[in-house]
């Protein structure tokens, strides 16, 4: 994606002074646990109002839409056939706002026929469309007969977005007889081996739209902390990729869909990731199931997808016998609109400790454990759904705006923070 002529990319893990968003839902933050069930605006520790729409149950559409996966099985079709098959299935994607424009892209996901209407689902990554208010796709058509390509670009409505999972929706409609193409996705990418050949599509730049690059798998499950967003489950290859081709397709030698391209190191040649189709269509079928129209919140999203703006980083607190005692700051709390809920700077700012998530889920343990860095935060966040509840103890670390020695912090008040997670939906 290309934002304002700035790319997205990896912020390394062991960098500790790091800043690094938690993705989780604000409903508040107060010494008692305060259940949200209805929309509305909610008091928040004497600092103004959050402002809450809660779905009261899952809307399912009314489309009849299935993403076509197969098992990834050798083609008799020659590397060109296989390209000249699958270009066309991603697109060149871009967004507008009043202040900027973001460019990227995605790949054709899906169709329906409603109402004599043909529409086509485009995935794509949140971070290409996120804060921009209108969108467009540009399709890439080639001629058989001359080989000659054109392009045309298609006016795009969101159908949905979840920032944690970096994987969003766009809808465009068929315009008259042209031939429109969708992927076909691996039936499992768990399947997926280190070692195949991939081959990336995109439109790095955003200007270069269509670009082939080749690769291969060079990891399956790595874990890594991805800019704005937190730590990621991501494929990893050594295709060349660039800014602008975020959301595009990562494809198996055999021309399926195995992830969709999310991000790449700057600085690095051949370090690049993409989201595992498993894990983008999950997201992208649940987009497109909760989408509604005529509801007054008119965006599809995940079901259980919660966010709580919880921006942390991880410092020394002091030194113990020759040993460095870690702990997570807390920074601030927002919501989804990045309105300043809760300040912990200066006099205020705070150690968390420990966090405790009583699950709304029947039959499932509550969690509890000690959070010594990032990577305990995000793991017990990971498993916090819409309707939990979240418990955070924590100390200050600073007193009379200097931090505290090793026995003011061991003999500090433990304090506590409660909130209840409630269904996150993204909307423009």
């Amino acid at each position: 994606m290309i934002k304002n002529n700035v790319g997205k990319f990896l912020t390394a893990i062991v960098s500790l002074l790091a800043l690094t968003a938690i993705v989780v839902t604000l409903t508040a933050c107060s010494s008692e646990v305060l259940l949200i069930n209805e929309n509305g605006n909610y008091p928040v520790l004497n600092y103004g109002y959050v402002s809450v729409n809660v779905p009261q149950e899952t809307v399912q559409s009314n489309y009849d839409v299935a993403i076509n996966t197969v098992e990834s099985t050798p083609t008799d079709k020659t590397r060109v056939e296989i390209i000249e098959d699958i270009r066309p299935t991603v697109v060149d994607v871009y967004g507008y706002a009043y202040n900027g424009s973001s460019a990227g892209s995605g790949v054709i996901i899906a169709s329906t026929v409603e109402s004599d209407k043909e529409y086509y689902f485009i995935v794509t990554n949140h971070h290409v469309i996120e804060g921009c208010t209108s969108f467009e796709a540009s399709l890439l058509f080639i001629n058989e007969e001359t080989d000659e390509e054109t392009y045309d670009t298609y006016d795009a409505t969101l159908i949905g977005g979840s920032p944690s999972r970096d994987i969003a929706v766009i809808r465009i409609e068929k315009k008259g007889n042209e031939t429109i193409k969708s992927a076909t996705a691996v039936a499992d990418s768990d399947d997926v081996k280190v070692g195949m050949d991939v081959i990336a599509i995109g439109n790095p730049l955003g200007i270069l739209g269509g670009t082939v690059t080749m690769g291969v798998v060079s990891a399956k499950a790595r874990e890594v902390s991805v800019s704005d967003i937190g730590t990621m489950t991501l494929m990893q290859t050594d295709a060349a990729i660039n800014s602008g081709n975020s959301g595009g397709g990562l494809f198996d030698e055999n021309g399926y869909l195995i992830g969709v391209v999310n991000s790449g190191y700057s600085s690095y040649e051949g370090l690049n990731f993409a989201i595992p189709a498993n894990d983008a269509i999950y997201a992208t079928e649940s987009l497109i199931n909760t989408y509604d129209e005529t509801s007054d919140v008119p965006y599809g999203y995940v079901t259980g997808d919660t966010e709580i703006g919880i921006t942390c980083q991880t410092m020394t607190l002091y030194e113990s016998n020759n040993r460095n005692v870690r702990n997570s700051y807390v920074v601030g709390i927002t919501n989804d609109n990045n309105s300043l809920l809760y300040s912990a700077w200066g006099d205020y700012y705070q150690a968390i400790t420990r966090v405790s998530v009583d699950y709304a889920e029947d039959g499932k343990e509550t969690a509890d454990v000690s959070i010594t860095s990032m990577t305990d935060m995000n793991t017990i966040m990971k498993t916090v759904s819409a309707g939990d509840v979240i418990t955070f103890k924590y100390k200050s670390v600073m007193t009379a705006g200097s931090f505290m020695n090793q026995r003011q912090y061991l003999n500090a008040e433990e304090k506590t923070v409660t909130v209840t997670a409630t269904q996150y939906i993204y909307t423009i």
